[in-house]
Parts: C-alpha cells; structure tokens; sequence
C-alpha cells in the first residue's frame, strides 16, 4: 500500500523503486562469488544512475511473473565468466535457485565508502521476495525528485504519506525514516570533520612526545661530550658554534626520524588495503 500510495500519490517524484535484498553464493560452472543480490523494480538504473553495457533490463511483465533474471555488474561478471564467454543468455545459480542473465552493467568503480558498485545482482524485486527471501515486505525505496531544487518537497511529500498511511498522530513519532543525499553527505562531512580533527590530536601528541625524546637524547649526548665540547672552546670555538653544532645534530635526526615514520605509515596503510580490501589513496594535500 505504501508503494502503491507513493506512486500515486507523489507529485514532487519522478520514479520509485522498492528495494529488499538477500545474500547469496553466485555458482557459475566451477566458479563461485559471494555477492548479496537486490530486488528492484526497473526504475532502479535511473534512480541510481546506472547504465547497461549489453543486454537489457527486467520489466514490468518480469516483476508481475517472478520472472528468474538478473542484470549483474562488471565485478561479479569477472569472477564468474573467467574463460571470455558472453554473459548474456547464460544461467547462474543463487544457492540452488537458477537465474538467467540477461543485462550487464558498465563499471562505476568504488563509492566514498571504498565500497564495489559493479559487484552487484540485480532482479525483480517481487522475485527476490517469493523465490529467493519468501517474504512479502520490503527493506526499503529508493526514489529521485523532479529535479534537485525539489528534493526537500519530495522528502516532505514522503513523509506525510507514510505518515497517513501508518496512521501516526500529529507529535508522534515517525516508524520510518527518510534520507535524502544532502543529509548522507552532511553526515558524511561530520565524520570526515571528527576524524581529522582525532588525527590532528593524535598527530599533535605524537609530535609533542617526539620533541621531548629528542630534547631528552640531545640533554644526554651534551651530558656525555662535555670533553668534546670543552675541547672544541679550547681551540676558539664560541658558544654559538656549539649550539649550532647540536641544533644540526637535533634537526637531522628529527628529519631521518619522520622519513622513517612517514614510510613505515605508508607500507602499513597498503598492507592494510590489501588485507581489507580498502582503496590505497595517497593524499598530496
């Protein structure tokens, strides 16, 4: 009903998409995947912003029939089509269940989040619900505005709605969320924000630690070479000289200090990447 209603209803909506998901292993002859497949309804490219490569996308006769089809990503169609064969027309199984592949979407690359956009499934969303989840809700919609001056309208326009639907009192709370981009890219620039703001503390800290390391060795090796020192004056050498000499001293081992640090940072960030699957990004600002 709410989908329904929403359709209907909306005016600041251009298109609608339900979205429920479900994890699967993909098997493709010897060739497995892990990947997570999502019912959608048709719109959902759009919405998004993806585009087909090769083949075509699911329709409406395929949501209303259940149809077993799928539009799968560049990821999952390298992992699973190893020998250079077409995807398209070919039959790939979720667990036992098997789906024919009739679109492939070009690549998209990594999100913000360092997350594969082309390592995705999709399908009729009514198919992932009976075939696939046996369930009748959905996890979610996915909608685009008119135009982006109307995002706001459109979230407001949602919201009351769903908010009539579910029969929610005026001053109660809402059962549901809505979530334009603006405010995922808000909340993103908060946590960006924190983080560096943590970073620049711990950075500070360690720069302050490492000072009085350096103070403390160089306090040491003035403590140790009095005699060289003395000898040093002996033979004409001013206070300056001296202090220029141990200022150098203090400079280049703070210099070799953070060339090392800033390597060892470098190697232990990509052995991390590697091992997580994050993207290694070396920053020049």
């Amino acid at each position: 009903k709410d989908y329904n209603d929403l359709l209907a209803k909306s005016k600041y909506v251009a298109e609608i998409s339900p979205y429920v998901g479900s994890s699967a292993q993909l098997v493709y002859g010897s060739n497995n995947h892990p990947c997570s497949i999502s019912g959608v309804a048709p719109c959902y490219l759009e919405i998004r912003k993806y585009e087909l490569e090769s083949g075509i996308m699911f329709g409406d006769n395929d949501i209303k029939r259940y149809s077993k089809v799928c539009v799968i990503g560049q990821t999952v169609a390298e992992s699973l089509f190893t020998n250079g064969e077409n995807p398209i027309g070919q039959t790939i199984r979720f667990g036992s269940i098997p789906t024919k592949v009739i679109g492939v979407l070009k690549s998209k690359g990594e999100n913000q989040m360092g997350q594969d956009q082309d390592d995705i499934v999709f399908a009729p969303y009514t198919t992932v619900q009976k075939r696939f989840m046996a369930v009748t809700h959905f996890n979610m919609f996915y909608a685009s505005a008119i135009s982006e001056e109307d995002s706001e309208n459109a979230a407001t326009e949602i919201t009351h709605i769903l908010r009539a639907n579910h029969k929610i009192a005026d001053g109660a709370e809402d059962d549901f969320d809505v979530r334009t981009q603006e405010e995922l890219l808000e909340t993103m620039s908060s946590i960006s924000e924190l983080l560096t703001v943590l970073l620049a503390a711990i950075a500070s800290i360690s720069l302050v630690v490492g000072g009085i390391g350096i103070m403390n060795i160089m306090y040491v090796t003035v403590t140790e070479r009095t005699k060289e020192i003395g000898l040093r004056m002996a033979i004409g050498a001013q206070n300056s000289d001296i202090l220029l000499q141990f200022l150098s001293e203090s400079i280049i081992l703070s210099l070799i200090g953070g060339i090392i640090g800033i390597l060892f940072g470098l190697l232990l960030s990509y052995i991390i990447s590697l091992f997580l699957n994050w993207p290694y990004i070396v920053s020049n600002s």
